[in-house]
């Protein structure tokens, strides 16, 4: 009804315990000394303490290292920036020197005087050359040395197709690196335009790099091609000394515009190196920093590492002493448990420790009190049982059975009279019982809802349906709630009471003020349709004395139901009752004549309502309005005929009163003979005014309005 969870030690958890020396090979834990536990305690406290030191330091050595990188990194992408813009300077000087025309004559010494005004060109070595490839004139070995070459021919060809400045980066044939050269075409077309191809000396981009701080900086900074050609570095080192970029950082700028990356030679790491893309010309800007910068803050923080290592050993011996101190009073502390277990006085030795001294002293007074609180013991458990006694009396003289639930074993037991009240003639009362007990009808909801309630951690009242072996059906109240317990799930307690005659009480209140309910409502809709149909048929002067009239007719028609409880009435007594007000002493004004018949509870309403309309209208303008009048009122049952059913034939009938003239409108009986008969109870009217007297004939379904006996006569009103 219930689950339980239940913990397990794992064996591997055990296995791995038991190398540590605190469990035993079956699992449990072993008892160590007091030095041990205390060297437990310390080392407890000294490893995380140098486990956290160890991580605050590199957590500071790996903050320093990346703020480290992030400045060159920040450098890197401005220093790119300023080698964007000096390679636009460069292309900016040679668009002035080819935007006009050569004259005819002394082309060279033109070229030259323009380059010479440029003060970034200052140094360049200049060559020209047509279109077609004839070369006019060069000052450079280095291009005369690179002139047919592919790299060459496509440079000059995008200058020409372009028409602007193209920088380019080509092998140096003299030594071992690289030259940067500019090709601008001048103005003109054809086969005859020439183009202006301009060296850049190596000194320049050095200036840029020194200008920038790089000259006595332990920082190394080089700039680079889009294929990582190396064109201008700090100083001659071995880390930028090779015309390319180390493979690494190649692949690496081939991968992203910028990032770091950690450079090794010889297989130790020696630089940290950082580079950045320019936005235009797609040059890199690397920066290297060397790598036992970044080694000494690490460095520094081992070495506070191991100064806090050398304190916890010293702490650690320093424990070792300490607890051999403490030894002695805690084995006289046993000693003294030892005495308290057997019942002796313990004396208050001093230990020398003050917390030890407490425990002494609280020994002692425990040795002192145990033997009175034994006899307090004895006292109590005598009480308990007297209790235990008068509530199984008390019980038994309720009727009330008493259960319990404990959901660490899934078991339910329960006292005989639980068993009895659960129709469990023998045996005992388990999950297995109180199922088969449960009503076939209601088993499963309601076996749920137990479970439900035992399951849960509030009180409850659950009512169920059992069957008893003598198949007869008893309800029972299931009332529990949840017992704490020191540990694991709570145990839920309980009674159990038969509460079959109060819940058919309970039933029967209900259905009588359903059947109440229906019945007002039914009235009141009657009164309102009396007062409706009085408003529209009377005059203002006499609206209220007919409504009244009407009212204390369907009174006294309730009173007669009432007295039978609404099981309907005779219909001899129903007219004797509706028509006493017009009868005289003799009881011969008002005759009438018929076998005894018991109407319905709505079928009297209906015929009391009619017979009062008929009397009243009488009273006013018929036979009972002089004392000479007589009114004869007859019933019959005709027998069924074909598709008719058996009738119940009533007639009304007037004689020595006034003469009668036929109305020239329907009045207010007249509405409610035919609303109350033919709508009410399926039959039919018939009106007639004879001079001698008014006759009136009913005809009503026989099973309609009456009921064979008493109790089958409460039906709905």
């Amino acid at each position: 009804m219930t689950g339980r969870a239940v913990l397990r030690r794992g064996s591997s958890g055990v296995t791995g315990m038991t190398g540590l020396g605190l469990f035993t090979e079956r699992g449990e834990r072993k008892s160590l000394p007091f030095a041990q536990r205390l060297l437990w305690l310390v080392i407890s406290l000294i490893v995380p303490a140098l486990a956290i030191a160890a991580g605050g330091l590199y957590s500071a050595y790996d903050a320093e290292k990346s703020a480290t990188e992030e400045i060159l990194l920040q450098t890197a992408r401005t220093l790119a920036l300023h080698l964007d813009r000096e390679l636009r300077k460069l292309e900016t000087s040679v668009q002035v020197v080819v935007q006009q025309p050569l004259p005819a004559a002394g082309e060279q010494e033109a070229l030259r005087r323009r380059v010479n005004e440029q003060t970034l060109l200052e140094g360049v070595r200049i060559a020209l050359e047509r279109a077609s490839g004839e070369l006019i004139f060069s000052e450079s070995e280095t291009l005369n040395a690179l002139q047919g070459s592919p790299a060459r021919q496509r440079a000059l060809h995008d200058s020409l197709l372009t028409g602007k400045p193209v920088i380019s980066i080509h092998p140096s044939p003299s030594v071992d690196g690289r030259v940067v050269v500019i090709d601008a075409p001048l103005p003109g077309d054809g086969p005859e335009r020439r183009i202006m191809s301009v060296e850049v000396n190596s000194s320049v981009l050095a200036r840029f790099l020194a200008g920038n701080g790089f000259g006595s900086s332990e920082w190394n900074g080089a700039a680079a091609g889009p294929l990582g050609d190396i064109v201008a570095r700090t100083r001659n080192d071995n880390l930028f000394s090779e015309p390319l970029a180390p493979p690494a950082l190649r692949v690496r700028m081939g991968q992203h515009d910028e990032g770091v990356i950690n450079l090794e030679r010889a297989g130790e790491a020696t630089s940290t190196a950082v580079f950045s893309k320019t936005p235009r010309y797609g040059w890199y800007f690397i920066l290297a920093y060397p790598q036992h910068r970044l080694e000494a803050a690490f460095n520094r923080s081992l070495a506070w590492l191991g100064a806090l290592a050398l304190v916890a050993v010293l702490g650690l011996l320093h424990v070792i002493y300490l607890s051999r101190q403490l030894l002695r009073p805690v084995v006289r502390l046993t000693a003294s448990a030892g005495r308290l277990a057997r019942g002796d006085i313990i004396p208050g030795r001093r230990t020398g420790v003050t917390e030890f001294d407490e425990v002494q002293r609280a020994l002692r007074d425990a040795s002192h009190q145990l033997a009175r609180r034994n006899a307090e013991r004895d006292q109590v458990e005598a009480m308990l049982r007297a209790s235990e006694q008068r509530l199984r009396l008390a019980m038994e003289a309720s009727e009330l059975g008493a259960w319990s639930f404990d959901p660490e074993t899934n078991e339910l037991t329960g006292s005989d009279r639980s068993r009895v009240l659960m129709g469990i003639p023998v045996g005992r009362l388990d999950l297995h019982t109180l199922d088969a007990a449960l009503h076939p009808k209601y088993r499963k909801e309601h076996f749920n809802a137990i479970a439900s309630g035992i399951g849960g951690r509030e009180p409850f009242i659950v009512e169920i349906c059992v069957q008893w072996p003598d198949s007869t059906t008893h309800w029972i109240e299931v009332r529990g709630r949840p017992v704490m317990r020191a540990s694991g799930l709570p145990t839920v307690v309980g009674l159990v009471q038969e509460i079959t005659e109060r819940r058919t009480a309970a039933d029967r209140q209900r259905m009588l003020l359903r059947e109440l309910n229906h019945r007002v409502k039914n009235s009141l809709a009657t009164v309102q349709s009396i007062a409706l149909l009085t408003r529209r048929s009377t005059a203002a002067d006499q609206a209220w004395e007919a409504f009244e009239e009407r009212l204390v007719g369907l009174a006294k028609t309730h009173d007669l139901l009432t007295a039978s409880d609404w099981r309907g009435a005779w219909l001899d007594e129903a007219l004797a009752s509706e028509l006493k007000p017009y009868q005289n002493a003799a009881h011969t004004r008002i005759m009438t004549e018929g076998p005894r018949i018991r109407l319905r509870p709505r079928a009297t309403l209906t015929l009391c309502m009619c017979f009062h309309e008929l009397a009243t209208n009488a009273a006013k303008y018929g036979a009972l309005s002089t004392d000479a009048g007589r009114v004869q009122v007859e019933w019959s049952i005709t027998p069924a005929a074909g598709s008719t059913p058996p009738m119940l034939v009533l007639t009304w009938r007037e004689s020595g009163g006034p003469e009668v003239t036929p109305p020239t409108r329907q009045g207010l009986g007249s509405r409610l003979l035919d609303r109350g008969l033919r709508r009410e109870l399926g039959g039919k009217v018939e009106m007639t005014y004879a001079p001698t007297g008014v006759a009136c004939r009913m005809e009503l379904p026989l099973d309609a309005v009456t009921a064979a006996s008493l109790d089958s006569a409460a039906d709905p009103v």
